[in-house]
C-alpha cells in the first residue's frame, strides 16, 4: 500500500514523523510532501502543531486569507476588488493626472519637437 498525501497529514497530526520505503517513493512524487518532510519535517511539525493548538481549522495544514471583515474605507474596498481591477484603476488615475498635467501646463503636443515626443 502506498502513502498518499492525507495519510502523511494525518501522521503529523497525530505527531508522528512517517518513516519507509513507501514514504521515499511518496516523497519523490509529491513536491509538497517533500517540502514538509523536508530538514527533519521541521514544517510538517511546526503547521500541524498549529493546527492541534486551535489557530487553524483542524484536519486542515491551509492557512487561510486574512480576514477584510475588520477593514474599512479606501483600504477595505480596494481589497475587495480582484487585482485586474486595481490594476485597471492604476492606470485611469495615471492617465487622469498625465492629461491634466498636460492640460494645466498650457502645452500642445503639436508645438513640442517631434524628436522629444
Amino acid at each position: 500500500m502506498s502513502l498518499s498525501c492525507s495519510d502523511i497529514r494525518d501522521a503529523f497530526l497525530r505527531d508522528e514523523l512517517p518513516q519507509g520505503p513507501e514514504l521515499a517513493q511518496h516523497l519523490g512524487a509529491c513536491s509538497e510532501c517533500r517540502e514538509l518532510c523536508a530538514e527533519g519535517a521541521e514544517l510538517g511539525r511546526g503547521l500541524s502543531a498549529l493546527v492541534s493548538s486551535g489557530q487553524s481549522e483542524a484536519g486542515s495544514l491551509q492557512l487561510e486569507p486574512p480576514s477584510l471583515a475588520g477593514e474599512h474605507g479606501v483600504r477595505a474596498l480596494l481589497r475587495s476588488r480582484p487585482t485586474y481591477a486595481r490594476v485597471a484603476l492604476l492606470v485611469v488615475i495615471a492617465a487622469l493626472i498625465a492629461g491634466l498635467s498636460f492640460a494645466l501646463n498650457g502645452r500642445d503636443l503639436r508645438d513640442a519637437p517631434m524628436a522629444r515626443v
